[in-house]
């Protein structure tokens, strides 16, 4: 098994929060994806530097639609190429870039037998 130091995984990892997968960081800087992977999922302190490299990741990927949407003279491409960024940053980052609404009910509601049909007269 290949042993990556957790300096060479925080450069990798800084290099994603510019817009770059973890993989393709593993390979500009030689290291090995699965060793890299495995020790982000076993080090607390990494795992923190990954949750926020991916969210700078998704953030940078967002701000790639303003540049393809100018840049791109073809509309149907740009319009394909910001769908799939659009898309990733919603599986990426949910809870900012997501389109599912979600309410929670934080309460008890009680209605007995009796109220419930005087409410329909």
């Amino acid at each position: 098994m290949s042993v990556v130091d957790s300096e060479s995984i925080k450069q990798a990892l800084e290099m994603m929060a510019e817009g770059n997968t973890l993989k393709h960081c593993c390979v500009d800087l030689k290291l090995n994806y699965m060793a890299a992977w495995k020790a982000i999922h076993n080090s607390d302190e990494l795992a923190e530097l990954y949750a926020r490299a991916r969210e700078a990741y998704a953030h940078s990927k967002v701000q790639q639609i303003h540049d393809v949407a100018v840049d791109e003279p073809d509309v149907q491409r740009a319009r394909l190429i910001c769908d799939n960024i659009k898309w990733e940053a919603c599986k990426v980052l949910p809870k900012v870039y997501g389109d599912k609404v979600q309410q929670e009910h934080s309460g008890q509601v009680t209605l007995t037998h009796e109220q419930a049909l005087n409410e329909l007269d």
